[in-house]
């Protein structure tokens, strides 16, 4: 979530003016899809159900995006991913196995 803050000043020979405007961008990352038109994805893989979400989600910047992701193999790869989120004061990690269904 971004905060974006605008602080408007107007002098007038009489008063000072202060109007402050607050305004919340809240940008929707889609990391995975469960359902689509009615059907359950929950028994497909999870290179299965990103094929479905890349297709049936369309990126409008700063507002829905397909959240991007990276493939580990190894635990120091998992610990880089891990502390570039907390470096970023990110939300959160989500680790999943690519080839199990139900992940």
């Amino acid at each position: 979530m971004v905060m974006v803050l605008a602080l408007y000043v107007t002098i007038t020979p009489i008063s000072l003016k202060i109007v402050f405007y607050s305004l919340t961008i809240l940008t929707v990352r889609v990391f995975d899809i469960l359902h689509l038109n009615g059907e359950c994805l929950i028994n497909y893989t999870l290179q299965d159900r990103r094929i479905a979400l890349e297709r049936s989600v369309k990126n409008v910047v700063r507002r829905m995006e397909v959240h991007g992701y990276e493939v580990a193999r190894e635990a120091v790869e998992i610990e880089r991913a891990l502390r570039k989120v907390i470096s970023e004061a990110s939300e959160g990690l989500v680790i999943k196995v690519c080839f199990s269904p139900r992940c």
